[in-house]
C-alpha cells in the first residue's frame, strides 16, 4: 500500500495506470527497456533531418516499455512429456 502512496504522491500514479491498462490483464508483461528515435528524412537527397520524437524507457513510469506476454491463460500449461525412443523387441 506504501508503493501506492509513494506513486501517487509523486504523481506517476496516472502514468502507470495508463500502462497497466494496456495489458488487458496480463499479469506477466514483458518488459522492454531501450529507446527509439524518428527522424525527418529527406527522400530526395537522403539527408537525415532533426528528430521529431524520441521514446526512451527510462522516461516512462514503470522505467521500461511493458508488453503483453501473449499467454491469456490463467495458471501455465505444463510442458508435453517428450517421446521416447520405442525399445526394439527381441
Amino acid at each position: 500500500m506504501t508503493d501506492l502512496a509513494n506513486l501517487a504522491a509523486t504523481g506517476s500514479l496516472p502514468g502507470i495506470l495508463r500502462q497497466l491498462s494496456g495489458l488487458g490483464g496480463c499479469t506477466h508483461p514483458i518488459r522492454l527497456a531501450g529507446h527509439r528515435t524518428k527522424h525527418n528524412l529527406n527522400t530526395t537527397t537522403g539527408e537525415i533531418g532533426p528528430a521529431l520524437r524520441r521514446l526512451d524507457s527510462n522516461d516512462l513510469p514503470a522505467g521500461d516499455l511493458l508488453v503483453r506476454c501473449g499467454n491469456r491463460r490463467t495458471t501455465p500449461v505444463p510442458p508435453a512429456p517428450r517421446p521416447t525412443a520405442a525399445t526394439p523387441s527381441t
